[in-house]
């Protein structure tokens, strides 16, 4: 194998502070240390099921135009959960978690527009809800085969759901933290 050399030429000489392409080095090391580390998660796999959609008990499975569809509920998970299964499993891990039920935050009609509808949680409802199976293998053999039910008591204190990007804040908030405790740190279920 080659060794790797880099040179700064004329736009950085003069223009950095003495020593300071070493850290230009150093950063550009450290991002494309950064960058295979993010490849982690190209060989594993992430699918997600959801199990009769029709049964949940949310209602945008049963009234569609009350609010969101199921085919956005349905799409923003899947996108979030594989997005998870890529940033954190290795190669040598696989994941399949089925959706059993979901139940999203509430909507409450604004009566500033006609047609608005934002997405509140209410201290009068429940808080969202997600019951799913998932079964977590590494090198093909079963590690972790549970079902639970997500929910978070304190959905409306928590801050995590308000720096999410897209819709189904609360929601993925819980599904992150799902994913970090029994997915990443192998916590048991209770």
């Amino acid at each position: 194998m080659y060794p790797v050399k880099f040179a700064f030429h004329a736009p950085f000489q003069g223009v950095l502070p003495k020593g300071s392409s070493r850290l230009c080095l150093l950063t550009f090391a450290l991002a494309l240390c950064g960058l295979v580390a993010g490849f982690s998660g190209a060989n594993a796999t992430t699918r997600v099921i959801f199990y009769h959609p029709d049964r949940y008990s949310d209602s945008a499975f049963h009234n569609p135009g009350q609010g969101s569809t199921p085919s956005l509920v349905m799409s923003e998970l899947n996108q979030y959960i594989q997005s998870l299964g890529n940033l954190y499993l290795p190669a040598d891990q696989d994941l399949t978690v089925e959706i059993l039920n979901i139940q999203l935050a509430r909507f409450q009609e604004s009566w500033a527009f006609t047609g608005n509808r934002a997405r509140t949680p209410s201290l009068l409802a429940p808080p969202p809800r997600i019951t799913l199976r998932y079964t977590l293998t590494v090198h093909g053999q079963p590690f972790i085969d549970a079902q639970e039910t997500l929910f978070s008591m304190n959905n409306l204190l928590d801050q995590t759901g308000q720096f999410l990007a897209g819709p189904f804040q609360y929601e993925k908030a819980i599904l992150n933290d799902w994913f970090q405790r029994r997915i990443v740190q192998h916590d048991p279920v209770f």
